[in-house]
């Protein structure tokens, strides 16, 4: 019995609250209004507990969180209205539940109980829960939910939460909506709060029509650079949100997008149907992904290649290049250095997995007697000696770009 009833994405801006944004509330009507017709949807559907997916704290490099106290605070005295103060229950079987389809599914969870809230700065919920929620207990909810903060974690491994939350409240075998709060760009207008791309409308756009669409796969072809260069806080928590769909036909609308000040506010319901096989898409998107991958190997510049290879050898073998005896690339081929390698100069080496940094050393002026040299020495160093994160292990190292 399928009990997923609900989902949408929803925003999750203060001002959206007439107490915290006064007249400038009257800016984002239509996003005020779409978001009461979800919360006044999702509670006349009766749930038994509503899961809200938020892009804010406790937000883990390595993890995603899972509220897991008997009851959380949530306010917005942080922006000025005091009057929004309230405790909800927290549905900690459902959590429980979640917490052990997660980990059997590889993914790493970390719990927010007592002895780790206050540790956390996770004893009261994050702004990006405690809008929608608001909207929820204006339209009369009085159930219990469950808090989860998304993970810095790769796109594919968001995607596999989703289908273990999913697989949680199939078990669990009781009515849950589930919604993502997330905005999306913060960088639309010029007098954007954190300043203006050009681009950035272009996610904005893909974004949204995409979800009209209900082709949840297009958010993770997105090109990882324009996606960062957006400002955005919301495809982490959809990618989760689409996980929790995998298998599963929608019928999505789009009820509002609007951007009074700089930020892309959209509200956009996918409403669960029936089981549907072409929508389990993981294997496709793993697929498609180390195509992409492969894609970029063959495409790259010689001193992308040079730097590969020398973190490569080094994390395989201890060594590093060596140009005087001809060090090996593609089997039996020589290396052949670009024009330029020879000579003298500073460089960086970024390293990163689906679009998120892994390791970033270099240097600004020469270091070593040739190009080529410095670009083994600072590959080895990204991969290796970046305080910021652990050593690069062999396994990972067929995902780097």
């Amino acid at each position: 019995m399928q009990e997923l009833i609900y989902t949408a994405l929803v925003p999750h801006p203060p001002i959206l609250i007439p107490a915290v944004g006064g007249e400038e509330s009257a800016r984002v009507k239509t996003t005020f209004e779409a978001m009461e017709r979800v919360a006044a949807e999702v509670v006349g559907l009766k749930p038994d507990a509503i899961v809200i997916i938020s892009p804010h704290g406790p937000v883990f490099h390595d993890a995603i969180a899972v509220h897991m106290l008997p009851e959380i605070k949530g306010d917005l005295r942080a922006f000025g209205a005091s009057e929004i103060d309230f405790t909800v229950a927290i549905d900690q079987d459902l959590g429980a539940l979640v917490i052990d389809c997660a980990r059997q599914a590889g993914i790493t969870v970390a719990p927010v109980t007592a002895e780790w809230a206050d540790t956390w700065n996770a004893e009261a919920l994050d702004h990006g829960t405690v809008v929608p929620l608001n909207f929820l207990i204006a339209a009369g909810y009085k159930g219990p939910i469950l808090p989860i903060a998304m993970g810095m974690l790769p796109p594919l491994q968001l995607y596999a939460f989703g289908q273990a939350l999913q697989l949680a409240i199939d078990r669990y075998d009781r009515s849950i909506a589930v919604l993502a709060s997330g905005d999306l760009s913060h960088r639309l207008t010029p007098d954007a709060p954190a300043g203006y791309d050009p681009e950035a409308r272009e996610f904005d756009r893909e974004v949204v029509e995409a979800l009209g669409r209900g082709d949840v796969a297009r958010l993770f072809k997105l090109d990882p650079e324009k996606t960062e260069q957006a400002g955005e806080c919301g495809l982490r928590p959809l990618m989760m949100l689409a996980g929790t769909l995998d298998g599963i036909a929608v019928n999505p609308e789009v009820l509002s997008y609007e951007n009074p000040f700089g930020v892309g506010y959209a509200v956009v319901r996918m409403c669960p149907g029936q089981m549907e096989v072409s929508r389990q898409l993981l294997p496709r998107l793993s697929q498609e992904r180390r195509e992409g991958i492969d894609r970029r190997r063959v495409q790259a510049h010689p001193v992308v290649r040079i730097a590969r290879e020398a973190l490569e050898q080094y994390v395989r073998t201890g060594m590093e290049l060596d140009f005087s005896e001809g060090a090996p690339h593609h089997g039996t081929h020589k290396w052949e250095l670009p024009p330029g390698a020879t000579d003298p100069a500073g460089v960086f080496v970024s390293l990163k997995v689906d679009g998120l940094l892994r390791g970033c050393m270099g240097t600004t002026e020469a270091t070593a007697p040739a190009l080529a040299l410095e670009i083994v020495r600072n590959a080895i160093m990204a991969g290796t000696e970046d305080p910021r994160f652990p050593p690069v292990e062999e396994d990972e190292l067929d995902d780097l770009d």
